[in-house]
């Protein structure tokens, strides 16, 4: 029982976003990352950016996907 719960505590995100836009040119200002490839928001704010695999890996089923299709 003590590894299953280790097994979900490991694949579960320490917090859900609640929106994940991808797919569009994210535009950071950044002098070393400038541009990126997914943004996530918690609680209305930015929570993350970076690689959309990255990114992908704190979506829950609560969480909305939105492809910009940029």
């Amino acid at each position: 029982m003590k590894l299953l719960i280790k097994f979900i505590l490991a694949i579960t995100p320490l917090f859900a976003v609640d929106l994940i836009f991808f797919g569009g040119h994210i535009i950071t200002m950044h002098e070393e990352d400038p541009l990126n490839e997914a943004v996530a928001i918690h609680n209305g704010k930015i929570s993350s950016i970076g690689k959309k695999d990255e990114i992908m890996k704190l979506r829950t089923w609560k969480t909305k996907v939105v492809d910009l299709r940029g």
